[in-house]
């Protein structure tokens, strides 16, 4: 799936896709987008949540 495609079904800004992507972010998306991005990829939130950890967050 696009970024732009995801982005769309999760409501947020191609922009803000991106920096998810790329593990450019200060803190994680709220649990609700990770719930969101879960289901667009037919993923647990969990591994949502691992992916995003393991990209470069700094929570």
């Amino acid at each position: 799936m696009e970024t732009s495609e995801l982005a769309k079904k999760v409501g947020v800004s191609n922009r803000t896709m991106r920096r998810w992507e790329e593990g450019e972010y200060r803190r994680l998306p709220a649990e609700s987008r990770q719930a969101e991005l879960a289901q667009a990829l037919l993923v647990s939130p969990a591994s949502v949540r691992e992916a995003l950890l393991a990209n470069g967050s700094n929570e």
